[in-house]
């Protein structure tokens, strides 16, 4: 737009440290949460979903795309959002007997990445999404289209990119994740590895205040 000086500033996840830090104990402690809170079957696959309930979000493709599942899942939607399209998408699924489930605002999230063997992102677009570095430093392989910043985030691992709007690619993307538990699991710890060496918020913010100090004083 003419700036003189533009630059790229990141916006780490305040979360990532914490879920970095979780063990296969965590894990299976969160499991047993999540399975226990929401009644699920513990021996299905469980894929999360963290995610507004608005336009940009394109949850009608994730509801697409489960419907072409063939692998039985618990398919947990968590956030709230534009009630209308909540209402059509929770009647959706409901008249195709879908196993997704939309939980509402959950305040605290690590819980529902850590459980999961999967995640799923449909957005239309995206910046840095903070859900996906978390899912990624939770070791969670990710499903998400290609689209701004998620090509950057998940570009040298940790998941799947796929097109947007194509719940086909989706259900594929899904199914190989889920019929291969030791891929899945290689994906998880190569978006771990990534997340690793972002910055924390700490450095995020001594960095940004750098480049501002050196714009004020006007060094290049």
């Amino acid at each position: 737009a003419g700036a003189a000086d533009a630059r790229l500033a990141p916006v780490p996840s305040p979360l990532v440290t914490e879920l970095l830090a979780a063990d296969d104990n965590a894990r299976r402690a969160a499991r047993e949460r999540v399975a226990t809170a929401y009644g699920l079957d513990p021996g299905k696959d469980l894929v999360v979903t963290i995610s507004r309930i608005a336009p940009q979000k394109d949850l009608p493709t994730l509801v697409a795309a489960a419907a072409r599942l063939r692998t039985e899942v618990s398919w947990l939607v968590a956030g709230g959002g534009v009630v209308d399209l909540l209402a059509t998408l929770r009647a959706s699924v409901s008249a195709a007997a879908l196993p997704v489930h939309f939980l509402g605002p959950v305040a605290q999230p690590q819980d529902l990445l850590l459980a999961a063997d999967a995640f799923v992102l449909t957005s239309t677009w995206e910046a840095r999404a903070l859900v996906v570095q978390e899912a990624m430093a939770a070791g969670v392989p990710v499903v998400a289209p290609r689209v701004g910043g998620l090509s950057d985030l998940l570009g040298t691992g940790g998941g799947i990119l796929v097109a947007p709007g194509d719940p086909g690619a989706i259900a594929t993307a899904l199914e190989r994740i889920l019929a291969d538990p030791a891929y899945g699991r290689e994906l998880g710890a190569q978006g771990r590895a990534v997340a690793a060496i972002w910055d924390t918020p700490g450095d995020a913010t001594r960095g940004w205040d750098l480049a501002y100090d050196r714009l004020i004083r006007g060094i290049a």
